[in-house]
């Protein structure tokens, strides 16, 4: 599924989802490019890694996924234990 919104400024959003209706992929043009962000979900559906701009092009090695990119941990329970945040630990 697509959907687009486009601001007052010309710049155009476009949002991907998936079929569980989770976005997978938003495409925002500032009026010179496109950048996109990715959403990946695990095998329960939860969000298990964000890819932004800066790392979308890149080899996903662990050492991009440390430096440049947002990381999701669960449980056996399904509660978040930890987040990640661009080269940043931080337990919940």
């Amino acid at each position: 599924m697509k959907s687009s919104v486009t601001d007052e400024d010309g710049n155009t959003t476009v949002e991907f989802k998936n079929g569980e209706g989770q976005i997978i992929l938003v495409r925002k043009n500032d009026g010179a490019q496109d950048v996109d962000t990715y959403y990946l979900y695990n095998e329960y559906g939860q969000l298990a890694y964000v890819i932004p701009p800066l790392a979308a092009n890149k080899t996903l090695d662990p050492v991009t996924l440390d430096k440049l990119c947002y990381q999701y941990r669960y449980d056996g329970m399904g509660k978040m234990v930890e987040k990640k945040y661009r080269a940043k630990a931080g337990n919940m």
